[in-house]
């Protein structure tokens, strides 16, 4: 079992350190899964980044839309007061099955002519696997090196440095090892044999990892964690769980899946979903004007292709929802989280009752009330013992007190 154990902690390491260590003009990259974004050390206020999601789907009818978010998004980039850091994209890249190898010609089609042809969008794309992504090669996205796409692991952190004192901590998490359907119900046969093998538990281990080296980061001013899929569904427990911790100072979460836009505010935490890169559906593939998913409402974004331009100031990050004729339908502002963390607030304890907790106070339980039962079992029996033994001792000497009277009463010896 533990030879097992550590071939597949072997697989795992050697899976997350498959990464390039080619030198854009933006930064060095290594195989550790971290990287520091900015060769000067500086970056002027507003850090501008685009995040989009499900975007891959450059065929009838959806061609249209991602076209159209392109342009939107090339349009946002290049009217700010600073160029992107980069794009962040929330998964499902590639529909419907991923890219088969580096060379894969899907490269250039679905994304390159898609969005490099615009300036403002040449910088890099820091990526997520996504489930359609999984019906593919998941390793082709990490090995793939051009026009400024940079993968560098299944799992990976982006240093940005913010300013001469501050730094941003991007996390890039992978949340389809933690569905079960893609091992018991496979969308696609590759799905099932790349799941195979992972770990959602060391997923989740690494990521607590990562939070707790930002948390003690002096420096680590801003913390935010991408994944594809989105808050409320059990993938993405475990993420929940973590960012909802005061002490780690997770400002935001952004995800995909859900092909729309959508905010909500848990524990002084930000959950964004930015899905809409191409396909306006809301779950099931159901076309959004026909179905009735709260989780696509926001402002009317709900059947709105679009994304999401992040802008993070000093003090504060302004997250626009823009759809793919530009227009911001709405903004929403993230304080940056205290330096020691948010407050504890009564809501963050019903975070310490996770599945896994409750289970184990249960059992415990069950083994004290076990215990106490048995003992008090044992404890029950001694005393029913000696209480019997007295009483047949009181029988037989108020047996031998009558006998005694008798004889007395007839004057008969005693002995």
């Amino acid at each position: 079992m533990k030879s097992l154990f550590r071939v597949i902690l072997m697989a795992r390491a050697a899976l997350l350190a498959v990464g390039q260590t080619t030198a854009y003009t933006s930064g060095t990259f290594s195989t550790t899964g971290t990287s520091t974004t900015n060769g000067t050390g500086t970056t002027a206020y507003p850090v501008r980044i685009a995040v989009i999601g499900d975007w891959g789907a450059n065929f009838a009818p959806y061609n249209l839309q991602q076209a159209a978010v392109a342009a939107a998004m090339a349009r946002w980039a290049g009217n700010g007061s600073h160029p992107l850091s980069f794009v962040a994209s929330t998964g499902d890249n590639f529909y419907n099955s991923g890219v088969k190898s580096p060379s894969d010609t899907l490269w250039t089609s679905y994304w390159q002519n898609v969005y490099l042809q615009y300036p403002s969008l040449n910088v890099p794309w820091h990526a997520v696997l996504g489930n359609h992504d999984y019906c593919g090669s998941i390793l082709a996205p990490v090995q793939y090196n051009k026009r400024g796409w940079q993968m560098l692991g299944m799992q990976y952190v982006i240093k940005l440095p913010l300013d001469a004192n501050h730094t941003g901590w991007f996390l890039f998490v992978d949340t389809n090892p933690c569905v079960p359907e893609y091992t018991d119900a496979p969308e696609c046969a590759a799905q099932r044999a790349n799941v195979a093998g992972q770990s959602c538990s060391a997923n989740g281990a690494w990521l607590r990892e990562q939070l707790e080296a930002a948390a003690a980061d002096e420096t680590a001013s801003w913390v935010v964690v991408f994944g594809h899929h989105n808050v409320g569904s059990n993938s993405f427990t475990w993420v929940e769980q973590l960012a909802a911790q005061p002490r780690l100072r997770v400002a935001a979460v952004f995800s995909g899946h859900t092909h729309c836009l959508a905010h909500e505010r848990q524990d002084d935490v930000d959950y964004f979903i930015s899905g809409a890169g191409s396909r306006v559906d809301c779950d099931n593939g159901v076309p959004s004007n026909t179905c009735n998913n709260n989780n696509c409402l926001l402002n009317g974004t709900r059947g709105v292709a679009g994304f999401l331009g992040v802008e993070i100031f000093e003090d504060r990050m302004r997250t626009h929802f823009i759809d793919q004729n530009g227009l911001i339908r709405e903004i929403i502002e993230t304080l940056v989280p205290p330096p020691h963390g948010r407050p504890v607030t009564p809501n963050d304890w019903a975070h310490w009752f996770t599945t896994e907790r409750v289970a184990f106070v249960s059992a415990a339980g069950a083994l004290f009330i076990g215990a106490v039962v048995a003992f008090a079992v044992i404890v029950f029996r001694r005393r029913r013992r000696r209480n019997g033994q007295r009483m047949l001792d009181e029988q037989r000497e108020a047996l031998l007190d009558f006998a005694r009277e008798r004889r007395a009463s007839r004057g008969e010896s005693l002995y």
